[in-house]
């Protein structure tokens, strides 16, 4: 789960805290350039500090401007395509940017008073400390917890081979195909759908309905169900028939929960019980139960009221659950549960009556497990699975877009992926253990070149943790890969600084295919008011941790619209975010 805001005296740093800009010249927010194919290096193979550029002009299919091109649909074997000849330069959002299409909160479910003031102040200064280090502490002891039967569910897991080493602008290869990953704009042609159903079905009947908080795409077949296999896949992988075809695909807006400088976590709205009762939860691949708070003495967040469902009923069985940043325990209990126009019935899920002061003060009210249900702590699907088992999703995919610094715009589409939140192809990495969404982690790079592990590691994808961790060696080794730099061990095991001029190119290798890291995420802030040393965001674990995973949570996921298949055995897919425009 997300990293939680648990000390009161953070929240009180946070009421207090002015919106005064960063200057303009201090080096942590320098801008650097990403590396690209098309970017010739300088001597000794690093892409020198530049000015920032002019703003560049819209690009047509993304933030509202129309495109007169088709819709594109993801395939096997699409890659990132960057621009030819273009660099993309990169600089820090604020709470205030308007490059992100605005996604309204659900219906009726205004953000709740006292979380408001999250939103009104950014970070005063630059430095790590204070509400920043308090919830990367808390995360950091606590991560392991949510990840303690890693070392059973990924046994005899092969994440694949080391990429023996690369050079900052060379293609590496894949089993399929060349793949290049860049944070630059596509050349290929823009897309005008803002949400499109991931597989092609034949002769269709589509309806869309537009509402002024989710976008819900209902889809009939008139002809044999889904013949394109992916649904047929991914059914028959989960109940072992086919079902009817009739299904939907829903965008969700999510409320980005910020405190000081960080972006906490990611939630948004559904409904439950009958008549229906809204409340929020945090959307979390890497977990994979829902619970929610009923007749909880200790919980501050809204609750479930079970007594005013028609449709609830507990099967008394005991319900527990360790995630990174907490405990809940109660009953396992049964009720209708819908998002947007998705809805399952009889879904099971967590009726929490005790839940661990990690909690106290999070906007949401409970979460929402999205990995596989492998790993469930009920033993029952999840509630994505149960969509697809039951047909009612056009595609057996879901995708997320994560803004930075903006209470709103991120957003997660059901059953299709949002084509508006980004730029270019989408490229798929396999998954590798269908328990987390895990890939295999080939290579790290610091600077854009030479690799920090001796071995490749699984790679769990988790939209539930802020930020990427790492066994302690492999971290040591990859900042080693930056002049000057050495432990933090002021603020805590695991941490490192290293100088904040650095010309960072901060990659990650998923399968044999590149991708960068936004500096602006991974730069925690100085060690110090006036220090010329910054903190990083990829923490070294020990003790218990296991050696040969990695969890890669939203600080890269800002950078990147990610997007997870249950079909074509199971993949994740990554395009570039419109973050980055």
């Amino acid at each position: 789960m997300h990293i939680q805001q648990t000390l009161a005296l953070c929240q009180v740093i946070t009421l207090l805290a002015t919106a005064t800009p960063l200057p303009n010249d201090k080096p942590i927010y320098t801008n650097y350039p990403v590396a690209s194919p098309t970017t010739p290096p300088t001597e000794g193979g690093q892409i020198p500090n530049t000015p920032s550029p002019s703003p560049a002009p819209p690009v047509e299919g993304v933030n509202g401007v129309a495109s007169s091109s088709p819709a594109a649909v993801p395939d096997d074997n699409e890659t990132l395509t960057p621009s030819s000849g273009t660099t993309n330069t990169l600089t820090p959002s604020s709470p205030t940017s308007t490059g992100d299409a605005s996604v309204p909160y659900p219906s009726g479910q205004s953000v709740p008073a006292r979380v408001k003031r999250f939103f009104a102040r950014d970070d005063p200064d630059d430095v790590f400390g204070g509400p920043e280090l308090a919830v990367v502490l808390n995360e950091q002891r606590s991560v392991a917890k949510k990840y303690a039967n890693a070392v059973k569910y990924l046994q005899g897991v092969s994440p694949g081979q080391v990429d023996l080493g690369f050079e900052p602008n060379v293609k590496l290869q894949s089993a399929s195909s060349n793949a290049t990953s860049s944070m630059t704009a596509s050349s290929n042609p823009p897309f005008t759908s803002t949400v499109v159903a991931a597989d092609t079905i034949a002769s269709q009947t589509t309806t869309t309905t537009m509402t002024t908080t989710t976008t819900t795409t209902t889809t009939t077949n008139n002809a044999e169900p889904d013949p394109s296999g992916l649904v047929a896949d991914a059914l028959i992988g989960l109940t072992g028939r086919r079902l009817p075809a009739r299904s939907t695909s829903t965008r969700i807006g999510l409320t980005d929960w910020i405190s000081g400088g960080m972006d906490v976590l990611y939630y948004g709205g559904l409904n439950i019980g009958t008549p229906a009762q809204q409340l929020t939860v945090d959307f979390d691949t890497g977990s994979a139960d829902l619970w929610l708070p009923v007749d909880c003495d200790e919980c501050t967040s809204e609750q479930f009221d079970a007594d005013n469902s028609q449709s609830y009923s507990n099967t008394g069985e005991d319900f527990s659950i360790q995630y990174g940043t907490g405990s809940v325990s109660g009953t396992l209990a049964q009720d209708s549960v819908s998002i947007g126009g998705s809805s399952v019935r009889g879904q099971y899920f967590g009726a929490v009556d005790q839940e661990s002061d990690d909690f106290d003060g999070n906007p949401n009210s409970g979460v929402m497990g999205m990995a596989f249900s492998s790993i469930s702590s009920s033993g029952e699907q999840t509630f994505f699975e149960n969509l697809i088992s039951n047909n009612a999703v056009s595609s057996p995919m879901f995708g997320f877009h994560l803004t930075r610094k903006q209470a709103s715009g991120s957003t997660l589409c059901l059953g299709c992926v949002d084509t508006s939140k980004y730029n270019g192809a989408i490229s798929w990495v396999p998954v590798i253990s269908k328990t987390y969404w895990s890939v295999g982690l080939s290579g790290m790079s610091a600077l854009g070149e030479g690799n920090a592990l001796s071995k490749a590691l699984v790679a769990a994808i988790d939209t539930g943790t802020t930020l990427v961790y790492v066994p302690d060696s492999v971290a040591s080794d990859f900042y080693a890969q930056i002049p000057g730099s050495s432990s933090a061990s002021q603020f805590g095991p695991g941490f490192y600084q290293f100088p904040c001029t650095s010309p960072l190119q901060v990659t990650l290798n998923f399968a044999s295919k590149r991708f960068p890291m936004n500096t602006v995420d991974f730069n925690l802030g100085r060690t110090a008011s006036g220090s010329s040393l910054c903190v990083g965001g990829i923490l070294g674990m020990s003790d218990d941790f296991p050696d040969n995973l990695a969890i890669v949570g939203d600080e890269f996921l800002k950078s990147w619209y990610s997007v997870y298949d249950y079909s074509n055995g199971a993949r994740v897919g990554f395009a570039s975010s419109i973050n980055n425009n």
